[in-house]
């Protein structure tokens, strides 16, 4: 019987375990030289668009500031720190009804890794970045702890001469609008740091027009590492362990892959969608050590079986087997509150109910996207 299910929770309140997660100090592994000879993240070799010059940098990657060369290159490199958000890690106790959110800190990377985080796992991946002509290898290590998460937005509307409607997105990193920047990190303010932003990617279209083979958009997105405890190497000032002292991550370049589906699950252009998918790119940088997912706002924890559906039998005089169900009507409520869904299933509402779960699904449909009063998340869950 399992007693214990992991939960993804974003970060919605003033609780100080929650944004631990949005304040974990990181650097960029694996930056590399674009056509323009600036840093950033390593080409999907998306398409270019119709409409784009030649000599235009048309991929969609989310925009950092001071981006620097990885340390796999320069070793003797200052890296710039960045935040990235990620959602909570939690565990929900069925016995209990209780939900409790893991601090990324020294006693959970004994818990998830064992006693010494800088020895390297099985659950590492190898990529590769090239410069002038040279090929270094990149490992990413990962423990599960973390899970990227970013607002997923819609952003614009046309019609095309053909009739086609086109939808303009764009991604950007979550933020938890319960806490300002100077709550979150008060000592970078006090001390008059300014912070390398992670900044939304361009607006962008999925596939192409009616008339366009596109159908597919690759996007450049930032992902997680395991929690390691800091020593001296990166160089991290402490002002920057603002939440969890000593505990900061390696953060890696990846690649999302969007397209449509019309109402038959078929792939299509913008012409005729109704969802929204998501996978990794194929080829890209350590595509088998995430994988990506919309994801919505929910309040209920679980829905859970109360009494199953079989049959009773009788063997030598003695009624076996599971009783009948009772099928308990839907939307009947117990004298304990418990909401019965159908047949012999309740939910179960978390006692806190401030918690922010997240439910996930591989797509998300198109009118749920453009609905200005839902709000989708895009969340990249480890391997």
């Amino acid at each position: 019987m399992t007693i214990l299910y992991t939960k993804r929770i974003l970060p919605t309140n003033e609780d100080d375990t929650e944004n631990n997660y949005m304040r974990i100090p990181g650097t960029i592994q694996n930056n590399s030289l674009d056509i323009e000879g600036n840093y950033t993240a390593p080409s999907l070799n998306s398409p270019r668009p119709s409409t784009a010059p030649e000599n235009l940098n048309h991929e969609v990657r989310l925009r950092i500031d001071n981006p620097t060369q990885p340390l796999v290159i320069n070793p003797s490199s200052t890296p710039s720190i960045y935040f990235l958000p990620s959602a909570c890690f939690g565990f929900h106790n069925i016995i209990t009804n209780k939900l409790s959110i893991l601090d990324p800190d020294v006693s959970t990377i004994s818990l998830l890794q064992g006693d010494d985080s800088n020895v390297i796992s099985i659950s590492a991946y190898e990529s590769t970045i090239s410069e002038s002509g040279t090929e270094y290898s990149v490992t990413l290590e990962q423990d599960g702890l973390l899970s990227s998460v970013y607002n997923f937005c819609f952003n614009n509307t046309y019609t095309d001469d053909l009739g086609y409607n086109h939808y303009g997105f764009i991604i950007g990193p979550y933020i938890n609008g319960s806490v300002t920047d100077e709550q979150m990190f008060p000592n970078l303010y006090s001390a008059g740091i300014v912070l390398n932003n992670i900044s939304s990617t361009r607006e962008f279209e999925i596939g192409g027009s009616g008339q366009d083979n596109n159908l597919y958009t690759n996007v450049s997105l930032l992902f997680h590492g395991k929690i390691k405890q800091h020593a001296s190497s990166p160089p991290i000032p402490s002002t920057y362990f603002e939440g969890v002292q000593n505990i900061y991550t390696d953060l890696y370049w990846v690649g999302v892959t969007f397209f449509f589906t019309n109402y038959e699950n078929k792939i299509c252009t913008t012409g005729n969608a109704s969802s929204i998918h998501v996978r990794t790119t194929i080829g890209s940088p350590f595509e088998n050590a995430f994988k990506p997912y919309f994801a919505k706002k929910t309040k209920v924890i679980e829905t859970k079986p109360i009494q199953y559906k079989a049959v009773e039998r009788t063997q030598f005089g003695v009624t076996r087997g599971c009783p009948i169900s009772t099928n308990t009507p839907l939307n009947s409520t117990d004298v304990y509150g418990n909401k019965y869904i159908g047949d012999g299933t309740l939910t179960t509402n978390l006692p806190n109910t401030s918690r922010d779960l997240i439910k996930i699904s591989e797509s998300v449909s198109l009118t749920d996207v453009i609905d200005e009063n839902i709000h989708i998340y895009l969340i990249l869950l480890p391997c």
